[in-house]
């Protein structure tokens, strides 16, 4: 059978929804696998290759050493890769590709980055920013400070609805949060005084005054009274952290990457900080556990005998 040029593969589609279906891929990693396969094609096709059966190991690493050119970072290329040799995998198991022309492809071992994080006090100027009683104000400074209790990943943020709020069961009990995760996991996380009371000022002052007729019932609302997206997030929680002064670009996932460094610091247990950032492997959240230079001279200071 003669393959089709990529670019027209109606594999590429195939495949990607069997990911969502049989792997739980969220939208997002769709929607980079099919921009990594575009990219992917146009490039085969500027080789004058016919489609993916003309596709070899040197191709791949030409591609990629092409789009390390482009400005692509290690985590970039990984994820290309992943998604080239996934697609490749489907194609042989649907029979479109007779043989494993990457095994020969050599593995890209990633680098582990440590997770960068706010200090306490940029925190705390962070969630002081939205003052006032507007319901922008009041969703932006209940949006902070779930971010930043939960440690919640910005598209479950966006995902919460009005009954995934559990009030606590008893008196002592904190109120909690029903999170929809990756692969379509829930889990709950608990909501300390702070972010609940900021929550329930937006719930009751704030969002009333933005639903329209047709809102759904999402938590985080739009000025038009849609359900809030990820951009618009993004956006308002890079403009907050300007306006707070504080010194590094600050996005939803830097705040999440400050839950769990502080939890941990803490003393929190690795096993209760990873249930709550909803991670499948515990190696992903001891990437936490590391500490600076000063805080582990004065952890030995501390600790040892003879410190």
């Amino acid at each position: 059978m003669e393959s089709k040029d990529l670019r027209d593969h109606g594999e590429i589609s195939v495949f990607l929804d069997l990911g969502v279906a049989e792997e739980g891929w969220s939208p997002h990693t769709r929607d980079a696998y099919r921009r990594d396969l575009e990219l992917y094609s146009a490039f085969l096709a500027d080789l004058g290759k016919s489609g993916v059966q003309q596709s070899t190991a040197s191709t791949i690493l030409a591609f990629l050493a092409h789009r390390r050119l482009k400005g692509d970072g290690e985590s970039t290329l990984n994820r290309r890769l992943a998604a080239i040799r996934s697609f490749h995998r489907h194609l042989l198991r649907e029979g479109v590709l007779k043989e494993d022309t990457l095994s020969l492809l050599p593995s890209r071992r990633r680098a582990k980055r440590l997770p960068k994080s706010l200090s306490r006090a940029q925190v705390e100027s962070l969630l002081e920013a939205p003052r006032g009683s507007a319901p922008l104000a009041r969703r932006d400074r209940a949006l902070l400070e779930i971010l930043y209790a939960t440690g919640i990943r910005v598209s479950e943020a966006c995902g919460l609805d009005l009954g995934d709020l559990h009030p606590p069961k008893e008196t002592a009990d904190l109120p909690h949060l029903k999170v929809k995760g990756k692969g379509g996991k829930e889990r709950f996380v608990p909501l300390h005084g702070k972010a609940a009371a900021a929550l329930s000022g937006w719930l009751t002052e704030g969002r009333p005054r933005l639903v329209r007729g047709d809102s759904p019932p999402a938590v985080f609302l739009s000025r038009t009274g849609r359900r809030l997206r990820r951009d618009g997030v993004y956006r308002r929680v890079r403009d907050w952290g300007l306006k707070a002064g504080v010194s590094v670009r600050v996005t939803p996932h830097l705040l999440r990457h400050s839950f769990a460094t502080h939890l941990v610091h803490e003393g929190a247990g690795l096993r209760e900080v990873q249930e709550m950032l909803g991670h499948a492997k515990l190696e992903t959240t001891t990437l936490y556990t590391s500490v600076d230079g000063g805080r582990l001279k004065a952890l030995h200071e501390r600790c040892h005998p003879r410190g």
